[in-house]
């Protein structure tokens, strides 16, 4: 418009020509989509049998969340269907630094919230979480037992796409979801004494 303000009504490329007496300059613009949001879900349970002591971080499922575009994205919220028998369990989002899909020593927790037992549904709010342009972020999400749950207790976690909620940086589009790949997580097992546990009557 007359003062210089380019507004981008759809998808595709433009010329802008200048002059001023003699002089004249051009400038191509680009406006391309909203950046998505590519989301890659994996099994991260333990093999063997975990103790079920209070504070234990139980591992269930990794998470990469994949940022498709020119802009970065801010994911707001994720969704899990979970499967916890642990009456006062609560399920939490923790940052995988070193994208190994373990829970390691100065990895930070994200977000967290209590969770009912049986199936339910959660919806997880993230605070602060920004992937940049083209980059990924890994995620575990894990269970913190709170030592109430029976002997051969099973866990199970499932990301639910619907639920997730994000917003494009720039173009502040809403909800934006690409490609989505992921199984639910195998079954991680806890006992209540593991071999050479030692206690008495």
């Amino acid at each position: 418009d007359q003062t210089g303000t380019v507004r981008a009504i759809g998808v595709g490329r433009a010329l802008i020509v200048v002059s001023s007496g003699t002089f004249a300059d051009t400038a191509e613009v680009v406006v391309t989509a909203p950046a998505q949001l590519d989301i890659t879900a994996s099994s991260a349970a333990p093999q063997d049998t975990t103790r079920s002591a209070s504070g234990t971080l139980l591992p269930v499922l990794a998470v990469v969340l994949h940022a498709s575009g020119h802009e970065g994205m801010q994911v707001t919220q994720l969704g899990f269907r979970v499967g916890n028998p642990d009456p006062a369990a609560e399920l939490v989002l923790i940052g995988d630094i070193n994208r190994n899909a373990r829970i390691d020593v100065g990895e930070r927790v994200l977000a967290r919230t209590s969770i009912g037992t049986g199936n339910t549904t959660q919806a997880l709010p993230v605070p602060a979480l920004a992937i940049a342009p083209r980059d990924s972020v890994h995620l575990i999400a894990a269970i913190e037992l709170s030592g109430r749950a029976p002997n051969g207790a099973v866990f199970n976690v499932e990301l639910l796409s619907a639920l997730t909620r994000t917003r494009g940086i720039r173009s502040d589009a809403a909800d934006q979801i690409g490609t989505i790949a992921g199984v639910p997580s195998a079954s991680a097992v806890t006992t209540l004494l593991t071999p050479g546990t030692i206690f008495s009557l």
